[in-house]
């Protein structure tokens, strides 16, 4: 079965974007601009001497499965239409610049190199950001005036889980230096964060990970329908969200 690149189907109007079965399309992230950036987050690894150990496949969202030394992408980033048709149907897009992507790059490799190092088990890490165990809020209320947690990626999401404080706080370790990190959060509890994910990943620099199962979750390829498809069931799931 032929596949077609996003590209090569930009002559298709609204109605035939919509009409598309997703698994005609060929995602390759090698030949996409967010390449680039995963070129560069390997690089800020390689700096740390933290060898780049996380592999990637496209998926519907940005995400990092639990217990996955690896990244998701999401497949809206392909094509300005599908961002265009995604925001028409009310679905939120994040990460659609280079800026905004190496943020949720930096983010989602938190969660991988926890999963790769297996760093949820120790007992500071415990102590410092909480239990992975605990469980996500369906609505959370950041404390904008609290200096526990860093600012990393929007709506304070450092303050949404343990673990979202742990990745948060491994990101804005990797993407700005320690001088930077240790003037702007002097005197915090976020500072005391930081200085632990220093040592951790000082810690495990040149060293290879425990887990390297290359396992992947959702692949958009296994997906079986079009994009109206696609985005209709989007919205009915993120309707039950809301509705919780």
């Amino acid at each position: 079965m032929k596949k077609f690149s996003p590209i090569q189907l930009s002559y298709l109007n609204q109605d035939q974007w919509l009409a598309m079965p997703l698994e005609l399309i060929k995602f390759d992230l090698k030949k996409h601009w967010v390449w680039d950036c995963l070129e560069i987050v390997k690089e800020e690894l390689r700096q740390n001497n933290i060898k780049p150990f996380f592999h990637t496949w496209v998926s519907d969202e940005w995400f990092c499965p639990d217990g996955c030394p690896g990244i998701a992408i999401p497949f809206y980033l392909f094509h300005p239409t599908f961002i265009k048709l995604f925001k028409n149907s009310g679905l939120s897009v994040e990460g659609t610049n280079k800026k905004q992507a190496l943020m949720l790059i930096r983010h989602e490799i938190g969660h991988a190199i926890e999963n790769a190092w297996r760093l949820r088990r120790k007992r500071q890490r415990q102590k410092l950001f909480g239990s992975s165990t605990t469980p996500y809020p369906n609505i959370y209320k950041p404390n904008i005036s609290s200096t526990d947690y860093v600012f990393h990626l929007e709506g304070h999401y450092s303050q949404a889980h343990p673990d979202e404080d742990w990745a948060e706080t491994f990101a804005v370790w990797l993407s700005s230096s320690p001088r930077s990190w240790k003037n702007k959060y002097k005197n915090t509890k976020a500072l005391t964060k930081l200085e632990y994910c220093d040592s951790v990943m000082q810690e495990i620099a040149g060293s290879s990970p425990f887990n390297k199962d290359k396992f992947i979750v959702d692949p958009i390829c296994d997906y079986h329908g079009t994009l109206a498809d696609y985005i209709e069931s989007s919205k009915k799931r993120q309707l039950r969200v809301i509705a919780k």
